[in-house]
């Protein structure tokens, strides 16, 4: 017999029917080992990795862009010297993904990184920097950045020419035309001036 909430009961399996009205999930209780899978990182929340560890994205998530989450894993004490060079989500390229992963930086690809505008996405939690000679360039649907619509890095023009066709940057200010904002390293919000 078991005493539950002060009845008595017969010795019962906590499966069996006529256990149901008398047992409380405090009566009885199963041991399980708890094997927790790697712990989540990155995402809006920013969650971060135990030391030693780094977070590592899907090749899919693009480094985190777009609040994308990955998974924490440990950085390798060792590496081997092959090279096959991989780009990080840092913009470095090292000789191997051990190496990145030594360095605590993920991987967005496959060989060196490249020259000229930013590899990934920019403008979103978790995104790439663009360069200093560079600017984060939305299409007009992805509405500067609104709702985490990411854009690509685009070379600043070093010259642009004189045609007037308004435009509203990203910032708010009316550009003479969009070569005019790209030069000033804003997106073009909106063809034509902006409203006051």
């Amino acid at each position: 017999m078991l005493v539950a909430g002060g009845i008595a009961v017969p010795r019962c399996l906590p499966t069996a029917t006529d256990c149901g009205p008398f047992l409380t999930a405090e009566d009885f209780y199963l041991r399980v080992k708890h094997q927790a899978g790697p712990a989540a990182c990155g995402g809006i929340a920013g969650l971060g990795c135990k030391a030693g560890e780094y977070c590592s994205y899907a090749p899919s998530a693009q480094c985190g862009a777009a609040d994308q989450m990955g998974t924490c894993a440990r950085r390798p004490d060792v590496c081997t010297k092959e090279y096959r060079p991989v780009c990080g989500c840092n913009d470095q390229t090292y000789g191997n993904a051990c190496m990145a992963a030594a360095a605590g930086v993920s991987v967005v690809s496959e060989g060196a990184c490249v020259t000229g505008p930013t590899p990934g996405a920019c403008g979103v939690r978790g995104g790439v920097l663009c360069k200093a000679d560079e600017f984060c360039s939305f299409s007009l649907a992805a509405q500067c950045g609104a709702a985490d619509h990411p854009g690509a890095c685009a070379k600043r023009p070093e010259a642009c020419i004189q045609v007037v066709q308004p435009v509203c940057g990203c910032d708010g200010r009316t550009y003479g035309n969009a070569c005019t904002a790209a030069s000033a390293g804003v997106s073009v919000a909106s063809d034509g001036a902006c409203a006051k």
